[in-house]
């Protein structure tokens, strides 16, 4: 374990407590290096002159090495559409070569062997995006985070509490240690705070490799300093920094120790930050005086503008100058620490009770999964109950009771498509935690899963009780199982759609889509012996099939008598809707076992598409 004990410096107003937070991040080396990336994707384009479609190759990135030591941070540099994030993904395994039209080649390797699946558990990766849950506090994302990362069996809850305020401390989130992340719903931290948070929940289990794409983006520049001098720090301690930067101000290219520039996916420069104004002079691109470095290399590899420097010859004149050729002396030495960083995380049932605990508290407070809906069925469960006040036994009233089943078994099931958005964002913060290694997707899932529950059954028990009594319906338990097991069901399918578009607006479309076709199937608007064989097999598939069925029968087999002349009690009007010797506790489980198989679907798709990768 590699300890220092260096502060930061005074003029970014560390404490002496700020110095020993530092002190106690303890982090095993690992030296990251990639030798000859390369990664070629096929494109669908217009062609210029005959206006034709025509498919080519495009290089993304051209036989690219690199090599970052422990307590050194690199820099990527480039213009928009350079390759920077695309090597860094390349770096931490999220490339998915399997795409169709992806070419991808090259090694990359971790203290001198291949990267393999414990990558994650020893590197984190800080998307550019903020993945956060949005009802917690600073407070109690660093806390879930020190439960899910840090192994239980090698340290207390007090230990873990402890490494969460440090890092809390360190990235200077003090004074907001209590404020929400935030959402649409509710004002939260502000985009400093949160760019921190996103790095220190991945700085809790202290990562041997840092990898942050645009760590200063969207911010100011005394915020993206103050970023960088931490990340310079934690550098320092011992952990191997990469990260991508579009343009960074004087003061924060001081904190950089390597520097890599980049230009349609070509290296024009590897090596020491400090040595790169030197390296362009003798190429004949000398930096004006008084001039960010950064901002003139910029010039130099943006191709889209005039003043560019001629990015083939810079790429060929490297590999055959000194700095290249120390590059490629570099990677053929042997790594110094040849120590296997640790590779294990906390345990099935360890992940599960955490993830439970987090899944509760996050359906509890989100507004738009919890309230927000009980809200929505209140207000229709009361026009309903007032609506179908107080159902007897004429024949309007037969007709009554069946349309008001046929809405609770439609609408209020279809009212799930309300949750898509929040599921949507739910999954980003699943790719982010997956992909660096916080926990299986059984674990995950499951957790969702049975903390869904409480709310979905409180949501049934108040809509149950606004329907049935007012309107006088019968079989009040048989009602309440059927809903919560249809909204389950519902909830089930919503996060399928969640795991299966690219937005919530596809998303909600597409849920619609599908109950309005299982509506229009379930034996209501056609009673199943007329509707078309061509659309048969609707009624079968349906969900809703079975949990109107289960209505109906609860309804209307205890009724003995109707003062109608069409139906003389309960069992003409199932013999009716071709109902008749249908068991609810059958239908029952049907519906439950829907539930239990999407939610099967739901984990299957995630585990096998959901790696983060792109």
């Amino acid at each position: 374990m590699t300890t220092l004990t260096l502060s930061p410096p005074r003029a970014h107003g560390a404490s002496s407590a700020s110095s020993l937070a530092y002190q106690s991040l303890r982090v095993k080396p690992a030296t990251i290096a990639w030798k000859d990336l390369t990664y070629d994707v096929k494109l669908t384009r217009a062609n210029p002159q005959t206006g034709k479609k025509e498919t080519i190759d495009k290089r993304i990135l051209d036989g690219l090495s690199g090599i970052v030591r422990p307590g050194e941070m690199l820099a990527i540099c480039g213009p928009s559409g350079g390759g920077k994030t695309t090597l860094l993904d390349a770096i931490a395994g999220r490339i998915d070569p399997n795409r169709k039209g992806r070419k991808f080649m090259g090694d990359v390797l971790v203290n001198g062997k291949l990267r393999d699946e414990t990558f994650s558990m020893v590197a984190s990766y800080v998307q550019q995006e903020h993945a956060l849950q949005t009802p917690f506090t600073v407070k109690e994302t660093m806390r879930y985070a020190a439960d899910l990362l840090i192994p239980h069996s090698e340290s207390t809850p007090e230990e873990r509490r402890a490494r969460a305020e440090n890092v809390t401390h360190v990235l200077g989130l003090d004074s907001c240690s209590n404020t929400i992340v935030g959402d649409v719903f509710r004002k939260g931290l502000s985009g400093g705070q949160l760019r921190r948070l996103s790095i220190a929940v991945e700085l809790v289990r202290n990562p041997s490799i840092l990898l942050l794409d645009e760590p200063t983006s969207g911010l100011d520049s005394a915020a993206a300093e103050n970023i960088m001098s931490h990340l310079s720090h934690l550098a320092k301690m011992g952990t191997t920094v990469v990260c991508t930067i579009h343009q960074p101000p004087s003061e924060v290219w001081a904190n950089f120790d390597k520097f890599l520039l980049l230009s349609r996916g070509k290296c024009l420069y590897f090596g020491a930050a400090k040595n790169a104004v030197d390296y362009f002079s003798r190429m004949g691109y000398p930096c004006p005086s008084q001039s960010n470095p950064a901002d003139f290399f910029l010039r130099l590899a943006n191709t889209d503008f005039e003043g560019h420097a001629d990015i083939e010859l810079l790429a060929k004149l490297f590999k055959e100058e000194p700095e290249g050729m120390a590059l490629t002396s570099a990677l053929a030495r042997p790594i110094e620490h040849a120590i296997s960083p640790a590779s294990h995380r906390n345990g099935f049932m360890t992940q599960l009770m955490i993830l439970s605990h987090r899944a509760f508290f996050n359906n509890a407070r989100n507004p738009g999964i919890f309230l927000v809906r009980l809200v929505m069925y209140i207000m229709l469960c009361l026009l309903m109950g007032f609506m179908f006040w107080n159902l007897g036994h004429g024949p309007t009233d037969i007709n009554s009771r069946v349309a008001l089943l046929f809405f609770v078994a439609a609408f209020l099931v279809f009212m799930s498509v309300a949750v898509l958005p929040f599921f949507i964002v739910e999954r980003a913060v699943f790719l982010r935690e997956r992909a660096n290694g916080w926990y299986v997707v059984p674990a995950y899932v499951l957790a969702s899963f049975f903390m869904s529950l409480p709310g979905l059954f409180i949501i049934s028990l108040v809509s149950t009780i606004l329907v049935v009594l007012p309107a006088g319906l019968n079989g009040f338990g048989v009602f309440l199982a059927d809903l919560f097991l249809s909204l389950v069901t519902a909830e089930a399918f919503m996060c399928v759609i969640a795991s299966v578009v690219p937005h919530y607006i596809i998303g909600i479309a597409l849920g619609a889509a599908v109950y309005g076709f299982f509506m229009l199937c379930e034996g209501f608007m056609k009673v199943k012996n007329d509707i078309p064989d061509y659309f048969i097999w609707g009624y079968y598939m349906a969900f809703h099939t079975y949990s109107f069925r289960a209505f109906m029968v609860n309804e209307f087999e205890g009724i003995k008598y109707f003062d109608s002349p069409q139906f003389h009690n309960g069992k003409e009007v199932l013999v009716f809707y071709n109902m008749e010797d249908h068991a609810v506790w059958k239908d029952l489980l049907v519906v439950g076992g829907w539930a239990i198989g999407l939610q099967v679907l739901f984990g299957s798709i995630l585990q096998v598409f959901h790696k983060g990768k792109r």
